[in-house]
């Protein structure tokens, strides 16, 4: 488990790297450039099972910034074709009111998931329309909590 604090609207916060920058934005370009993609199928899903509490903190700055599953929400709901369905999974069920309270409004329906990766993959994938686009977002803190396992049931759909 990674360090937890309480961030600058009162809910908790996970700490970390600078390096985060740099994968938020890569998972933004993502969903930028599959914009197009997205405005062809009725039924767009994201998923992230290791959603953590949605706000973290650069370490070395002290600066609060906005977790990948809030970016990542915004970024397809501001895009004109956002995602509608967003799943999120954690194990820290603290964590997953944490990302309801700050996920905007209006970016899809949202469904919660609390339990370990190789659990929750088991609803999420037999909630999601076979004919639709999916995109998993799998960041965990460390690769013990993804069986390989997990990315092979997402592969079926």
């Amino acid at each position: 488990m990674t360090d937890v604090v309480t961030a600058d609207d009162g809910l908790p916060a996970t700490k970390v790297g600078a390096w985060t920058r740099e994968k938020h934005q890569r998972l933004l370009k993502y969903v930028g450039i599959t914009r197009a993609v997205r405005g062809k199928f009725g039924n767009r899903t994201y998923i992230e099972l290791f959603c953590g509490p949605g706000r973290s903190v650069i370490e070395d700055r002290g600066e609060f910034i906005d977790g990948s599953p809030i970016l990542a929400a915004r970024a397809a709901k501001e895009s004109s074709f956002p995602y509608t369905d967003i799943h999120i999974a954690d194990s820290d069920p603290v964590f997953i009111d944490a990302v309801l309270k700050r996920l905007p409004q209006d970016v899809g329906r949202v469904h919660p998931h609390t339990g370990l990766a190789e659990q929750t993959v088991d609803e999420i994938v037999s909630r999601v329309d076979p004919d639709g686009l999916h995109f998993a977002f799998l960041d965990p803190y460390k690769l013990d909590p993804l069986p390989f396992s997990v990315i092979e049931k997402l592969a079926q759909v």
